[in-house]
């Protein structure tokens, strides 16, 4: 997926979401994290 496909507006609240998490599409996320000096990219899926 590329930068320009994601988007940092999250639909269920209207709200931005922070800067390390992205919303790929429905229920799903994308989050960055700082694991030993690395930022490593990580989806996920949000079960209702």
């Amino acid at each position: 997926m590329s930068e320009s496909q994601k988007t940092n507006i999250d639909p269920a609240m209207g709200r931005t979401l922070p800067k390390e998490i992205w919303y790929r599409g429905p229920s799903q996320y994308q989050a960055r994290k700082m694991v030993d000096g690395n930022r490593i990219r990580f989806g996920l899926t949000l079960v209702q």
